[in-house]
Formats: structure tokens, C-alpha cells, sequence
């Protein structure tokens, strides 16, 4: 999932998480020069174009490949640095022309007015994304396509099989409650992450959860606050702590597995009894954008081959279009586990999705998190 920088313990500042904290004071906004293409730079100040409003990190020109070639630079950015910022500032009346909802806030971002549909006759790429994703709850509304999926990846738990090498062979998520690693265990300062492996862990669906079933969630997690170390949703955070022996175990992605892996940390990456977890992220219309032919070619930008390329080497995630994997070198594939068939992972993981009484599961966290 696209993370945010916000944590609670410590800070460790990386170029996404300053990005983030900018965005999020509403002091930043990405400006880049304009790209000359054949030598020419004006045809591209002539064009009025659509604002990107991003996660911060998303503002690189390398995944629109596309549009940049097209019209010579990138479209404008506006950034956010968690979605219920983005949310409620798109509320409050902001009105940018492209989006980047996951699949679990699309209900609520629907529903709240922001998303507009998506004609996928006008992405040339679109045949060439894989099915699974294609028809992964949260892209349609009513029949109607309302985010095309670009990326995904995975959570579960990263632990140490040096410093807990028991749980190699009774891997669960049952490390994140252990109190023989007091102080050293940390998970995601996420609802749809955090409580989502609270609930797999009590046997409880966590996108159908009624108010008796938060309830008991919410006693998991106290549980669960005493022995922590850290809540975080800052990449670095998560892979430092791992890598230095600080935390034994942590949830976190994929994306954070791999890193480790490819500094030879003696990590594994859980798939735990209970269901390791798969999360899709995509590209929305805003509903009152002034620019929907140009947005259409910033998301086609983003599902393209090259657009995939860049990604899975910028983000390490896996894209949505099948082809974007041959661009990519087969070892860095092998080492993000992206050599296989995606669609294999779909099957086996447990989707993510719009979340049933999500305000209460919001509520709920937050009082744990505070002690309460």
C-alpha cells in the first residue's frame, strides 16, 4: 500500500516522508522544469494541464512516460500525504483532475462525491492489464469504472529467522502478539493494515466487521500495545528497525521484504496460517475535472508498459500491465518475487477492500492507540 510518513515513537526522514510531511502542512506543491522536447519548450506552456493529486513520492515524470513524451513535461502535482487528507480537502471544495484512491477508500471517496467515471476505451493499455485486477472489488461502482488499478503489493508479517526462528515452521500472525518479544515488535499505523491483521488473527472477516466484532478487535489490540515498540507507516522505519536486531518482527510490504533481502538481513516474509494480505492501488477522475481527456492519458501513462517498468524498479510493487514485467531485468523480479504469476497471488491473498463500518474501525484504533 502506498504509505504515508506518520508514526508514533520516532521519526526517520527519507525523501517520501519529507515529501509527505510538506504535503501534509499544505506547503509544498511540485514544480518541475519544463522538459524540451526536440529542442522546443513553448508548444508545452501553451497547453493548460491537468493537476496529478498524489501521494508524495508520485510526483517523478517517470510514471507517465506517455504524457511526457507527448506534450514535453509532466502534468502539474498537488500532493497529500494520507487519503483521508486528501479526502477531506477535496471536501472542502478542491478540485484537481486526477487521483490516486486505493481500492479499499473507493466506496467512501465515491460516495462523498469526488470520483467521476472512467471511459477505458480511451486507455490504449487497458487490454493489457490482468484480469484479476480488472475485476478486483473497488474498481467499478454500479457497473461503472470509477479506478483503474496501476499497482499492488502485499502485507504480512517480516521477522527475523535468526533472533525467532521458531516461527518458521508455524508461521502466523500470532508473532505480533508474543510477549517474548516485548518491546520488539511493530506494526502498521493503518486501519486497513493494522486492524485487518487484528481481526485475521481473532478468525474474523476484517472488511465485514459488525460493531460486537470491533469490539473484540479492539481488545487484540491493547493486548497487542503493550508489547510494542513502535506504530509506523514509514518504510525506512520499518526496514531500519528490522535490519539493526531493534524489532524482531514488524508488518509491513513487500516492498520493505525485498529491501531487506537485498541487504542480506536473514529476514522471511510470512504467509501467515491465517492469510497474507494483497492490496490494490489505482488512478481516478475527479468528478468535476475540467481536463478528463488529458486525465485519460495521465492514467494510460500509468498502466503503460514503461509506466509499469518504472514503477516496479522506482517502488518495487507489482503493476498492472502484464507486459510492463518483460521491460523489467528477471533478477530484479526474482528478488522482488514478481517472477511469478501475479494473478497466483491474487487467488492465495487475502483482498483488500471497502471496509464495513469503517468510521467506527477508525474511531476504535485511535482510542487504542491513545491508551484508552
Amino acid at each position: 500500500m502506498r504509505s504515508t510518513a506518520k508514526q508514533i515513537e520516532f521519526e526517520a526522514i527519507n525523501r517520501r516522508a519529507f515529501l509527505s510531511v510538506l504535503a501534509q502542512l499544505g506547503i509544498y506543491s511540485a514544480c518541475f522544469p519544463v522538459l524540451a522536447r526536440g529542442g522546443v519548450a513553448a508548444a508545452a506552456d501553451a497547453v493548460e494541464h491537468p493537476v496529478a493529486f498524489v501521494w508524495a513520492g508520485y510526483d517523478n515524470p517517470g510514471f507517465y512516460p506517455s504524457y511526457v513524451e507527448k506534450y514535453g513535461r509532466p502534468p502539474d502535482f498537488s500532493l497529500y500525504g494520507d487519503e483521508e487528507e486528501a479526502l477531506q480537502k477535496m471536501r472542502a471544495g478542491y478540485r484537481p483532475d486526477v487521483v490516486l484512491p486505493c481500492a479499499y477508500v473507493v466506496d467512501r471517496w465515491n460516495k462523498a462525491g469526488v470520483l467521476g467515471t472512467i471511459d477505458t476505451n480511451l486507455l490504449s493499455n487497458w487490454p493489457d492489464v490482468f484480469p484479476a485486477l480488472k475485476s478486483a472489488e473497488g474498481g467499478l461502482i454500479d457497473g461503472q469504472r470509477v479506478m483503474v488499478p496501476t499497482d499492488w503489493g502485499m502485507t504480512s508479517v517480516i521477522y527475523r529467522t535468526d533472533i525467532a526462528p521458531e516461527y518458521e515452521d508455524k508461521e502466523s500472525y500470532s508473532i505480533l502478539w508474543d510477549p517474548k518479544y516485548k518491546g520488539r515488535l511493530s506494526t502498521i499505523d493503518s486501519q486497513i493494515d493494522g486492524v485487518s491483521v487484528a481481526a485475521l488473527y481473532a478468525g474474523l472477516d476484517p472488511f465485514n466487521l459488525s460493531l460486537d466484532d470491533i469490539e473484540q478487535v479492539r481488545a487484540l489490540l491493547q493486548k497487542q500495545r503493550a508489547l510494542l515498540r513502535v506504530y509506523t507507516s514509514d518504510n525506512t522505519s520499518i526496514t531500519q528497525s528490522l535490519a539493526s536486531g531493534e524489532v524482531v518482527a514488524a508488518l509491513g510490504w513487500s516492498t520493505d521484504y525485498a529491501n531487506l533481502k537485498a541487504d542480506g538481513i536473514p529476514v522471511k516474509f510470512m504467509n501467515p496460517a491465517e492469510g497474507r494480505m494483497t492490496w490494490i492501488c489505482g488512478a481516478g477522475i475527479h468528478r468535476e475535472s475540467r481536463h478528463r481527456q488529458m486525465a485519460h492519458e495521465i492514467i494510460d501513462a500509468m498502466i503503460s508498459p514503461a509506466g509499469g517498468a518504472f514503477t516496479i524498479r522506482e517502488n518495487s510493487t507489482g503493476v498492472a500491465n502484464r507486459k510492463a514485467y518483460d521491460l523489467v531485468e528477471p533478477a530484479l523480479l526474482a528478488q522482488l518475487g514478481l517472477d511469478g504469476n501475479p494473478e497466483d497471488v491474487f487467488e492465495q491473498g487475502v483482498m483488500q477492500r471497502p471496509q464495513r463500518n469503517a468510521d467506527a474501525i477508525a474511531v476504535m484504533f485511535e482510542e487504542v492507540k491513545l491508551g484508552l
